[in-house]
């Protein structure tokens, strides 16, 4: 009788112990992979804006790929649709939904996949204005920010402003 008791507590740990270890791993999974379902749905949001709304053929397309990233401080992630046309294959033409939900265009750039160009893009939201770089120039700018003692964006900021205020005094 005792073995029975006994083996069924051994029993109840090791299902507990499965259980818990399924949670774990899918709850991580859940967390650390991009949602497949958003990514596919933007996609196929893009596609009926590009189609129904802008008269873009299919085979027009040369590419579209869809890229998430984490926000900052909200952590959610930011879905971004990436397009590459057949006649304009070395430009990425970046597409997500605004608040409202409707498909937007986000930016246009000469893409890091053309090793002829260096990246500079702008990407901008009601919000947020994000801008990509080349690693080079970041390491700069950070360096700057850290011998200033302020935020990247500070920099950023105001060798942006200067640049146009030397534009409009030419």
């Amino acid at each position: 009788m005792n073995d029975r008791i006994g083996g069924s507590k051994i029993k109840k740990k090791i299902v507990n112990t499965v259980l818990t270890l399924l949670i774990t791993v899918a709850l991580g999974v859940y967390y650390i992979l991009p949602n497949p379902f958003t990514g596919a749905q933007l996609e196929k949001d893009v596609r009926e804006y590009l189609y129904n709304e802008q008269g873009i053929m299919e085979n027009d397309i040369l590419r579209l790929e869809v890229r998430s990233s984490s926000l900052e401080n909200s952590g959610e992630d930011r879905y971004l649709a990436v397009v590459y046309f057949k006649d304009e294959p070395e430009l990425d033409y970046g597409y997500e939904w605004d608040a409202e939900g409707k498909i937007v265009p986000a930016y246009i750039t000469f893409g890091n996949h053309n090793p002829k160009h260096y990246q500079i893009k702008i990407e901008s939201s009601e919000t947020n204005l994000s801008i990509a770089v080349s690693n080079d120039i970041k390491n700069k700018i950070k360096e700057m920010a850290d011998q200033e003692e302020t935020s990247m964006q500070e920099i950023t900021s105001r060798i942006i402003e200067e640049f146009f205020s030397k534009r409009d005094q030419e």
